[in-house]
Formats: C-alpha cells, structure tokens, sequence
C-alpha cells in the first residue's frame, strides 16, 4: 500500500507578509517618533528654564542698580525746571544722579543699540560733570566717561513687543499719564514722578516659541519737584 505524500504546513510556518513587515515598521516608527517628541520637549524645557533662571541672575543687578540711580537722580541745574530726568524716549533715558563720591553730579544714559531680529544690547554710559561747573549750575558738554559698557544682552526690541523699555509716569488724579517722549534740552520738560521700566529678555532668540523673562518697575525720583 503506497503511501500519499501531504502538505502538512501549519499556518504558524508560512512566514512573515510584506504587508505585516510595513504594518508593524509603521507602528514602530511612530512609537519612537512619540518617545523623541517627549525626550525633546523635555529637554527643551530643561534648557529653557536654565535660560531663564541665567537671564534672572544677570538682569537683576542690572534692574537694582537702575533703581538706586533713578531714586537718587536730581536736577542737573535751575533750566530743568527740578525734573531730575533730561530726556526719555521708548529706547533710552538720561538722567543726573548724585549716587557716585565724586565732584558733581554724574549723567547717566541707559541706551538700546545694536538691534537686530527683534533683539537689542542695553548700553550704560556715565559722564563726569565738568570741572569748570559748580552747584547748582552742573553742566556734562565735556563727556568725560567714566563708565561706558553694554549691561544687558538678548533685550527685546520694544518695536518688536510693542511695550515701551521706558516711560515717564505720574497719577495726578488716581489715573496714570504717561510720558512716552521728553526732551528737557529741546524745550519738552520731562515733568514727571516715576519712571516705568518694563525690561524683557528673551535669552535664546532662535527658538520656535521662545520664553521671555519680564521685570516691571515703576521708580519714584525722590529728588524731583
């Protein structure tokens, strides 16, 4: 009696389908595609707040010594009407303090330059008042420097963020009026008690969605009239 061969192959022998191949690298590829995703963002995230934590620890003694000078800013001479403030616009303010030991009172300038794609370097400059000038007559044509250095970096333009670095600000009847521009030299007295000043820093300008630190002080000139 003669034996029939037969096809005995179970359906678990037959192997892998090309279709089964693409299936399975499909979903593969988006498991690691989330893995890589999570893995970013949290190292985004991770970065980001060292930027922020950095900008913080080298904004604030900027801001500090801001104030400190603003509060003890005084009249430069009898002509600015007792406005201890020469001139301020959205980029800049000039001012006359009385913080520094030296003969007369100094002119400081806090100055945006050197802006570039939505982002500025903040310049403090310090000139010496004239040795031929006496109380209360100080007067600064000579521009002697005394300090002249870029304090802060990566600083918003506030062109690009629609808020101004800085503004002259008073509450006359409970309301605030602001000053946007003055020139005390050009005959607009920069008559007010308080300077704003809104400073954002946006420590990595590159990226996608950046994260910008803000400080916001409004400074009370204690010598102004």
């Amino acid at each position: 009696m003669s034996l029939r061969s037969r096809d005995v192959r179970r359906d678990d022998d037959r192997g892998t389908s090309l279709v089964e191949v693409i299936v399975a690298s499909a979903i593969g590829a988006l498991c690691l595609a989330a893995v890589y995703t999570v893995m970013w963002g949290f190292t985004d995230d991770v970065s980001v707040a060292s930027d922020l934590a950095a900008a913080q620890r080298d904004t604030r003694p900027v801001i500090q010594a801001l104030v400190i000078e603003l509060r003890q800013s005084e009249p430069q001479n009898a002509s600015a009407g007792g406005n201890p403030v020469l001139a301020l616009d959205t980029n800049a303010v000039a001012f006359v303090t009385d913080r520094w030991a030296a003969a007369g009172p100094e002119l400081v300038t806090y100055r945006l330059e050197s802006c570039a794609a939505g982002l500025c370097d903040l310049r403090r400059t310090v000139v010496a008042a004239d040795t031929t000038s006496v109380e209360p007559q100080w007067t600064h044509g000579d521009l002697t420097l005394v300090v002249d250095t870029i304090v802060a970096e990566n600083v918003v333009d506030p062109a690009t963020s629609g808020d101004a670095l800085f503004a002259g600000v008073s509450y006359p009847a409970g309301a605030a009026v602001t000053t946007a521009s003055c020139d005390t030299a050009g005959g607009t007295q920069c008559d007010f008690d308080l300077v704003a000043v809104d400073l954002k820093i946006d420590p990595n300008g590159l990226r996608d969605n950046p994260r910008v630190y803000a400080i916001y002080e409004e400074v009370r000139m204690r010598n102004a009239d």
